[in-house]
Parts: C-alpha cells; structure tokens; sequence
C-alpha cells in the first residue's frame, strides 16, 4: 500500500500520541513513587508521557514544514511480522511463561530482522532469553512468570 508522506506522518504521530495518552491513563491508577524509590507506575508513566510528547512533535513537524510531498510504502512484511509477534507476546507471556515467550519472540524477531538461519535465530532467542531472565529476576528482583517450564 501507497501513501502520501505526509498525511503518513500525521496518522503515525497522531498513533503515538493516542498510545502515549492511553498507556499514561492506564498506568495512573498505578503508585507513582518516586524517582528514588519508583513503584509500579512510575516506568509507564514516563514512557507514555514521552511518547505521546513524541508524537505531538513528530504530527506538529510535519503540518508545518514546507517539504515536496512524497509517498511511502507500507507493505513490508518483517514490520509486519514483527508487529504480530510483540501482540502475539502480550497473550503469551502468562501462559508459557516469560523463558518461552521471550525466546520464541526472539527468535521469531531475529528471523524477521535479520534473515539468519533459524537454527541461528533459535540459538539467539534462547540466549537473549535466558540473559533477560537472569537480568530481571536476579539483578532487578522482578517477578517473571516461569509458565509451564519448572525454574
């Protein structure tokens, strides 16, 4: 699919701002903390702050530039793709469990991405597992959910 550049920029910006603004709303009924000691709500407030301030610059840049119009494509399938498997991940992760989901999602992104043998992308996908795993529940003492693998 074809589309003006420009009217692109705006619908993408205007994304970024709407998903901004709801991950803000949804994380509000979360405890705050504070910058010391930061409590649940805290990371997905200020990611959503930013990038619905991210979106409002991007939409508030392109009204305003004087650039030659232009078209973009929007029909690649690794973006695709790589957009399914971040969704797919989100009903996955309780499930399976964090080891499995972020392996397969992994692997399933280094394919997309990258083009490497499978063999190669499943070998990666378990390292970055595993080094997720470790960095999450060991250093940072958050609570993954182990799934149907017994860790």
């Amino acid at each position: 699919m074809v589309v003006d550049r420009r009217r692109g920029e705006v619908v993408v910006g205007l994304a970024l701002v709407a998903f901004g603004v709801t991950l803000t709303a949804l994380a509000w009924r979360m405890p705050a903390g504070s910058v010391s000691l930061p409590g649940p709500g805290f990371m997905p407030s200020a990611v959503g702050i930013l990038l619905a301030l991210t979106g409002l610059g991007c939409t508030l840049r392109t009204m305003t530039a004087n650039d030659a119009p232009g078209t973009v494509s929007l029909g690649r399938l690794n973006a695709w793709g790589a957009l399914a498997t971040l969704a797919v991940v989100a009903f996955l992760f309780e499930p399976l469990g964090a080891p499995l989901t972020l392996a397969l999602a992994m692997t399933a992104l280094f394919r997309l991405a990258g083009g490497y043998r499978l063999v190669r992308c499943a070998l990666s996908g378990v390292i970055a597992a595993a080094v997720a795993w470790l960095v999450f529940t060991r250093l940072l003492g958050v609570g993954l959910p182990a799934g149907i693998l017994p860790l």
